[in-house]
């Protein structure tokens, strides 16, 4: 790994660790932590999706790059419905920050994996 990309890493993870807290003070809003928090997760997923900015990007990676953010926006879309039943009928009450950081950190998840398996099929098809 790279010094750069080890350092970004750090951050992404301190702004976690500080998102998290900040949702446990009562001072601060909630939204305010889910926001930090969520930043934070998809910065460390884009330093690792990037390796820490030292991929190649040739048509072929664009093209996975895109068709990866199609399915991740409708998994995300399943997803939503999915949670908002589940918080319709109170079988799992969110606040607002939790949702937004729940799905944040379901869209970079998706994305890097739905990423690595497109590339590991080298077809953008």
């Amino acid at each position: 790994m790279q010094k750069k990309m080890i350092v970004q890493l750090v951050v992404g993870i301190i702004g976690l660790l500080a998102g998290f807290l900040m949702t446990r003070i009562s001072a601060i809003p909630h939204i305010v932590g889910g926001l930090v928090s969520a930043v934070s997760g998809a910065w460390i997923g884009i330093v690792i999706a990037t390796k820490g900015g030292t991929s190649i990007r040739d048509e072929m990676v664009v093209r996975v790059e895109h068709m990866s953010g199609y399915y991740t926006f409708h998994a995300t879309l399943y997803f939503i419905f999915l949670l908002v039943g589940l918080n319709y009928f109170s079988l799992m009450p969110f606040g607002i920050s939790d949702l937004f950081l729940t799905l944040m950190l379901f869209m970079c998840i998706t994305f890097i994996i739905t990423k690595y398996v497109l590339m590991r099929r080298g077809k953008a098809e």
